[in-house]
């Protein structure tokens, strides 16, 4: 990257960026992958989590939150 430097004439300094570059995919089958900085895959299989809390929309305008 390239940036100018506030002087007459104008001159530019280049330095590096050095930043992790990481991915989390969700897959089509239930699961997602995580791709780490030296391009590893690892992958999660979501599709039996289980969900222990409920919250439902009433007729009345009010929400039930069940733990």
């Amino acid at each position: 990257m390239l940036i100018p430097l506030l002087r007459i004439p104008m001159r530019w300094s280049a330095f590096t960026i050095n930043e992790t570059v990481t991915a989390l995919v969700e897959n089509t089958n239930g699961t997602v992958t995580y791709t780490d900085e030296a391009g590893n895959d690892t992958i999660i299989d979501v599709t039996n989590l289980e969900t222990l809390t409920e919250i439902a929309e009433n007729t009345d305008g009010t929400f039930t939150y069940t733990d």
